[in-house]
């Protein structure tokens, strides 16, 4: 048996009494072997000077428990466990349901240098690694506190593992989310995080997915420390993008599920020839700043309605229209070009931007059109290009016009 002390702060007295040789002054720790009762009812369990305390929210425990923090002087070897912020609770095996909340504190002088909000977290030893499985992490670097959601007692410390990204050689890559990946909250949520830097195909449009029989995969791109890419499933999740060959990229694996883990395989490779794939109406590819593209309008083509038109003959026809999504930053500006690239005479693309609560798209009617936006909040903002109307002699209507176009967004 590990020779632990349970050290428990209790708000008593102290009195000198009469022919007592070894009294304790208050700043002394008083050793509890029975722990802090806690019931059906919750309460709060506060150990060293409130260095560590567990939160019991009201019926997360059936009955009355004792709970016990032991600090442990030699824990199982960690790269990423910080030094003196091991504890062995108990009672052992204890389940919390709702989860209650624990906070271990650490001295902000003594991090490592690559310490951040980001990379620390709380930590349980499951006999083989200290696994981040705890939910809503917080950290507050000025008070010295890492809190989070836990399920049951353990063996619990505090962890500084960087997330570094790994580079691939492949476009092609079977991997595994494993319990002791890194730890990030791109989901808002502490979620185990793979990051990858795939080798990226020369050109085109890129088309990203990731399939996993273990978890639900959620995946991103990361490009220039923002998050610009997103895409989500039950069992594979995909998404395009088109962004400039000459900019640093992250690819992100995690998951939807609070403890997803397994193995996954991710795909990431160009579409081919610089063009855009038909997704449908309600689907888009992700454009980042920077990224200029062709594409063109027909065929497959999701068709849209005109509601609206200076011309009455055009309301209730259909043209082509292709989406995109742009991620643009709270107060950053944005401009999107758009020209003609070829096609049928009367074919003219057109942007239209939808913001929050409105549409912004340039005025007239030409070939080439420059649409500006600044945003107010960070958000993605669906983009749509159209097409126009021609008239066709042999149904003697108006049909959509088809035809090519580049476009380019800074």
């Amino acid at each position: 048996m590990r020779p632990f002390v349970r050290l428990v702060l209790l708000s008593v007295a102290l009195l000198a009494l009469p022919g007592c040789s070894d009294e304790k002054t208050p700043s002394e720790p008083i050793v509890e072997e029975e722990g802090v009762l806690v019931g059906a009812g919750g309460g709060v369990a506060s150990f060293l000077s409130g260095s560590v305390v567990v939160n019991v929210p009201a019926g997360s425990v059936a009955g009355d428990i004792r709970i016990t923090a032991d600090p442990i002087t030699t824990p199982p070897a960690d790269d990423y466990l910080l030094s003196g912020t091991a504890y062995e609770f108990g009672p052992s095996g204890t389940q919390f349901d709702p989860p209650a909340r624990m906070t271990i504190s650490f001295d902000a002088a003594a991090l490592p240098e690559d310490a951040t909000a980001e990379t620390l977290r709380l930590t349980r030893y499951d006999g083989a690694e200290w696994a981040p499985v705890a939910e809503n992490v917080t950290v507050d670097l000025t008070a010295g506190e890492v809190s989070g959601d836990i399920s049951s007692f353990s063996s619990w410390g505090l962890s500084n593992e960087p997330c570094e990204p790994i580079f691939q050689t492949s476009s092609l890559k079977t991997l595994h989310l494993a319990t002791g990946d890194c730890i990030a909250r791109q989901t808002g949520q502490s979620r185990k995080t793979d990051f990858w830097v795939p080798t990226r195909p020369s050109s085109g449009i890129l088309r990203v997915e990731v399939e996993s029989s273990a978890f639900s995969p959620r995946i991103g791109l990361e490009v220039n420390n923002v998050d610009y890419a997103e895409g989500s499933g039950s069992n594979s999740a995909t998404f395009y993008v088109g962004y400039p060959n000459d900019v640093p990229d992250i690819l992100w694996v995690t998951s939807d599920e609070s403890l997803g883990a397994g193995p996954y395989a991710y795909t990431y490779r160009a579409t081919g020839q610089g063009g855009m794939p038909n997704l449908g109406c309600d689907n888009g590819v992700f454009l980042v700043p920077g990224f200029v593209g062709s594409s063109s309008l027909g065929g497959p083509d999701c068709l849209i309605t005109i509601e609206q038109s200076p011309d009455p003959d055009a309301v209730g026809k259909q043209v082509y229209e292709e989406y995109y999504l742009i991620k643009i930053l709270a107060g950053q500006g944005i401009t999107i070009e758009v020209t003609r690239n070829g096609g049928e005479e009367e074919f003219s693309p057109f942007p239209t931007l939808y913001t929050p609560g409105q549409w912004t798209q340039p005025p007239g009617l030409a070939n080439d059109y420059t649409l500006t936006w600044t945003a107010s909040s960070t958000a993605y903002y669906w983009l749509g290009v159209s097409g126009s109307l021609r008239y066709d002699e042999a149904t003697d209507d108006l049909v959509p016009a088809t035809g090519g176009y580049r476009i380019s967004v800074r």
